[in-house]
């Protein structure tokens, strides 16, 4: 029997038979080509995609402006052409094959937007594949995303900053100054008005204040009275 020996750090270790494999080392041969034919299968779609976008790249941003003959748009479109874009929706397979298309045209358009802006040593290394636009663009976007989430936080702080401000404004405002009290009518103002009164009154209320009105003139005349006396006496 052939035994291929797995170390999984524990006391016993993963054993495949592969001479005479049972199931349990069929299962465990098949796990472990399903890793190493997903990192194959990435890796060198990586490098196939970095390949594809060094190219674009060479054709569409050659060194020599002059020397330019094609757009970044056509060379998409005959990279769809090539790709049997119009039949990738007839399988599973092909949607998301045609999903990942998608995913590198985007990337390519997003570095295209800021390609003359980068140095020298950058064009040249994208153009050379030294360096993956895929890569590159996934930079931008992560760039565009914290910078959106730092002027977010920026406005929540000022916002808050704004709201303590105005909080402690009105805690510290002065209190509305009460309006002055009206002074009160003067004993000619009142009489003026008991006068008033009397021309508009009813014959039942002047019968209502008649007693009142009585005791008013007594009490007016007890103090002009007392104040007569008073100053007959001081003179």
């Amino acid at each position: 029997m052939t035994v291929i020996a797995i170390d999984v750090g524990m006391e016993n270790a993963l054993t495949i038979d592969t001479n005479a494999p049972d199931d349990r080392s069929i299962m465990l041969s098949s796990a472990a080509a399903l890793v190493a034919t997903t990192l194959d299968m990435e890796g060198k779609l990586a490098e196939t995609a970095k390949t594809w976008g060094a190219k674009v790249f060479s054709l569409a941003y050659p060194s020599d402006s002059n020397a330019k003959t094609v757009t970044l748009d056509a060379l998409i479109g005959d990279s769809k052409v090539a790709a049997g874009w119009s039949s990738l929706t007839t399988t599973d397979a092909g949607k998301k094959a045609k999903a990942r298309m998608e995913v590198y045209f985007s990337n390519a358009r997003l570095v295209a937007e800021s390609f003359d802006a980068l140095s020298d040593d950058d064009k040249r290394d994208i153009r050379a594949g030294i360096s993956s636009i895929h890569y590159r663009a996934g930079l931008i976007r992560k760039a565009a995303s914290d910078a959106k989430k730092a002027a977010k936080k920026e406005a929540e702080r000022v916002a808050a900053e704004q709201a303590a401000s105005d909080s402690a404004a009105e805690a510290t405002a002065p209190v509305a100054e009460q309006a002055a009290p009206v002074a009160p009518a003067s004993l000619a103002d009142m009489l003026a008005a008991v006068l008033a009164a009397i021309e508009t009154a009813s014959d039942d209320d002047l019968n209502a204040a008649y007693p009142m009105m009585g005791a008013a003139v007594d009490a007016f005349d007890a103090r002009i009275n007392a104040a007569t006396a008073t100053e007959a006496q001081a003179a």
